[in-house]
Order: C-alpha cells, then structure tokens, then sequence
C-alpha cells in the first residue's frame, strides 16, 4: 500500500469517528426505558358515524369548526368512527386507529389555510427536568391516486408565560398518501423547563387542496429515567419521523412512506410558519396529581395504559 493510500485511509477512519461522535449527540437506542402514560385521548366509541363530543370533553381546542353531517369541509373537524367520502377522494369506511375498540372515533380535520392550528391542549404540574414524549398517530385520508396536496403537522411544546417559550418543535413532513389509509405514530421528545406548558399540533401546509388528516390516540407520557438526549433545542428545520407505523401500501417509495424509527433516514423540510398560538394562563388547564410522578390523570373521557417500552429514537436533520 503506498503511502497516498495509508493517508486516505487513516483520514476515512477519522471522519468516521468524527461522524459517530456527532451521531452520538442525536440518536439514541432508548430500548428498555420506563415510560408512565400522563394522558391518552383515543375519542371513544359508539355506533353513530359522527360522535356528540366536542373538544371541550377532550380538554383541548381547535381553531377549526365541528361538524356533525357528512359536509366537512375547509376549515372543519369532525369525530367519526369511519372515514366519510363526500367529495370522492378521501379513503371512505376507513377505520380509527385504537386497537380492541369496535366502532374507535377518530379527529378527522379539513385542514384550513388561516389560523391551521389543530389541536392546543394545555397542562399543568409537569415536572421540571423529567423527560417527556407528546406523540399522535396520523393518517393522510385522501386516496393516493387523487395526487392532492399532503398534510404536513407541525408538533410544538410552548410555555404558558407572556413570552410562550418554545420548549420543542418538529415537523412531519409530508404525512404519505396510500391506496389503503395508514397510520403512523409521530413523536416529539421534550425535557420541561416550565411546569405548564401547551401541546400544539399545527398544519405548515397551505394549501386547501388536499390537505385532510385523521389523527388518534393522542399521547403524553413520562419517561421513568431522565439519561436520554436533551433534544428541546431542536429548530423547525428538524423532521418529526414516524414511529410504529402500520403498514405501509407495497406500491409506496422510499421518499413518501413514513419510515420506521431503526429504518434508513429520511430527507424532508419543514415549512417554517408563524401563527398566533393562543397560550392565556388564565384559562382552564388540566392538572395532573403533584403527589405521585407514576400516577397519571384520571378523566372520564381520557383512557390511560401503563408503563411500556419506549421504541428507538432517531433525529434527523
């Protein structure tokens, strides 16, 4: 071996140990890491297509309108146990995601162009320092020959204070289309620095083409041990990649399907936007018991699991 090859060798070998030393600042196997549900919001179930509850009964708001009929469009939300297909393009009779749950609603939402905020939930006697993951499952329901405009879900965790501190931000990505509709669970990882705060979902889509999402099994839980990465610093530009999908329509590429979160890394932007998230104090919060860290909240509409197993976590810039 000449020596041109022994230099690039050992000059390979360094960038790859300076590779893995970055890496090691970004991911991390979080296998075998206690977890204790704080809340679940599944939407219950019952045997008419559109549910009677509002988001009040689910402790958050929306910026869009409910509505109860087939008729939802731009701007509106509905809750419904099978996907409803009025405009010939969404995956009709499709099914929510919660398991062992005949007939499980889902919040469907028609996402419109101004003020897209989804979903603001806002809590209280969080504690400072602890690791949390707020996560959801999300569905594209338009069917994917239709080639129309794709969700894509901005999570957010701010303070409750004057300035509504950014805590944790990420971003979906295009949510795929499918043949078949399919769910993929999306998570943000957050160390609190307030002890309230508020979980957002906000579309950075604009378009009003397309642009309808299904989103179940709404989740905040505690993890049991704080030695995992601090990833609140993460920017906007960060993706929020999919974790625990269903499967994925075989037809589907690389580049749209949701990828599993040990699965090669994905490549996707968020589109950065800035929208007035109402965050007063003042109004009501829901709160968990102080006393027991383990103890989650308890609320008649609100279902809750026991400790787990958290799955891996990879960031991807």
């Amino acid at each position: 071996m000449s020596l041109k090859d022994i230099v690039c060798t050992q000059l390979i070998i360094l960038l790859i140990i300076l590779r893995v030393s970055e890496s090691a600042d970004l991911c991390r196997d979080n296998d075998a890491v206690n977890f204790t549900t704080v809340f679940l919001i599944t939407f219950e179930n019952g045997s008419d297509t559109f549910s009677n509850k509002t988001p009040a009964d689910y402790n958050f708001t929306t910026s869009h309108n409910q509505s109860f009929t087939f008729d939802v469009n731009d701007g509106m939300f509905a809750f419904v146990n099978e996907v409803p297909d009025p405009f010939n393009i969404w995956h009709g009779n499709a099914s929510d995601y919660t398991t062992n749950d005949n007939d499980g609603y889902m919040f469907l939402v028609n996402v419109q162009r101004i003020d897209p905020q989804i979903f603001n939930y806002k809590i209280d006697d969080l504690h400072i320092g602890r690791l949390y993951e707020f996560s959801a499952y999300v569905a594209n329901v338009v069917r994917k020959e239709k080639c129309l405009s794709k969700p894509n879900i901005r999570f957010e965790v701010r303070a409750i204070n004057e300035s509504g501190n950014v805590i944790a931000k990420k971003g979906t990505g295009d949510v795929p289309a499918c043949y078949n509709m399919s769910w993929s669970k999306y998570g943000i990882p957050f160390e609190t620095t307030h002890s309230s705060v508020v979980l957002l979902m906000i579309s950075n889509d604009v378009e009003s083409d397309g642009n309808d999402v299904a989103i179940d099994d709404i989740e905040l839980r505690v993890y049991s041990t704080n030695d995992l990465d601090d990833t609140s610093t993460t920017d906007a530009s960060t993706t929020l990649i999919a974790i625990d999908s269903t499967e994925i329509d075989s037809t589907e590429t690389s580049s749209t399907a949701p990828i599993a979160i040990d699965s090669a890394e994905m490549d996707s932007t968020e589109t950065s936007s800035t929208v007035p998230i109402a965050i007063d104090s003042t109004e009501t919060t829901t709160t968990i018991t102080s006393t027991s860290s383990t103890t989650p909240q308890h609320s008649k509409f609100i279902s809750h699991r026991g400790a787990g197993l958290a799955l891996k976590w990879k960031i991807i810039h």
